[in-house]
């Protein structure tokens, strides 16, 4: 009788440790540490306090603290340590991700780069069309990236746009608008050679599968050169890769979208590394 007490009460005891063990498996993944352990990032953020009264500003950082807590992180999972410094501060505390992670995101922010490398800017096309006749064949090519597409209608955009500079220079107003519009539309032809790649990344965020494939494939036959065909398949790939364990905060910069999604916020900095002594901080005041 006594054995298998014995028996029943190890059972409860290992039953519960295998099960929690297997829950926290692998813990690398399973388990957050804190800042104190794998090290972060801390930022200092400043309240205006313009127009308010002396009793508007007492315990202003401690009253924005809570709203913002419970907009950013309402349960509390995204191990940030929140901390008032006198009522108009606030120092917010992140850990840094695994390191596996950060690997992730930085091919797939790498196959990102060289993806947009493909497009063409506004300002890289009018500095083209405004360069001399000497330097304009030579931008002309800078600007096309193996787009047989873009060539072809850069070849277009180049004439159109010296007509409008010489309407520009005589006295028919008629004549210069219809060249203003027909530069426009040929200047946008060439703009639309590109691929949006905050709209690529917002079709990547897609929750549903067929959903997010159905928009790439269009994507995709929008901007049929092999060139863009082949990096977004790379981009596509990396982002899974990145995406399967990724998390919400990995970076300042995602803290910093999710605190202005939170109200109307501006940035700036506060204090910078010290060049001359890189273990302190400098500030103008």
């Amino acid at each position: 009788m006594n054995d298998e007490r014995r028996i029943l009460k190890w059972a409860v005891i290992i039953v519960p440790v295998v099960a929690a063990a297997l829950a926290l498996y692998p813990p690398s993944q399973k388990l957050k540490a804190g800042i104190d352990l794998a090290g972060g990032s801390s930022l200092l953020f400043e309240i205006d306090t313009a127009g308010l009264s002396q009793n508007e500003k007492t315990g202003l950082a401690e009253k924005v603290m809570g709203v913002l807590k419970r907009r950013v992180d309402p349960d509390g999972q995204l191990n940030l340590i929140w901390r008032p410094i006198g009522n108009n501060r606030l120092e917010i505390q992140m850990p840094r991700p695994p390191r596996e992670s950060l690997e992730r995101r930085k091919v797939y922010n790498a196959s990102m780069t060289g993806l947009a490398e493909l497009n063409v800017s506004r300002m890289e096309l009018q500095a083209m069309l405004s360069a001399p006749a000497s330097e304009r064949a030579s931008r002309h090519d800078a600007l096309v990236h193996g787009i047989n597409e873009r060539a072809q209608r850069l070849d277009a955009l180049i004439p159109v746009f010296d007509r409008y500079r010489e309407a520009q220079e005589g006295d028919d107003y008629e004549a210069e608008t219809a060249a203003r519009t027909a530069y426009e539309e040929a200047f946008e032809q060439v703009v639309k050679t590109s691929m949006d790649v905050n709209r690529l990344k917002d079709i990547l965020a897609l929750p549903s599968v067929s959903e997010r494939d159905k928009e790439l494939a269009k994507l995709k036959a929008s901007h049929p050169a092999p060139k863009y065909a082949t990096a977004l398949d790379e981009v596509v790939v990396n982002y899974d890769a990145w995406a399967q364990d990724k998390g919400m905060l990995e970076d300042p910069s995602d803290l910093k979208r999710r605190i202005r999604g939170a109200g109307v916020l501006e940035f700036r900095i506060l204090a910078e590394r010290d060049a001359a002594s890189p273990n302190t901080m400098a500030h103008n005041e």
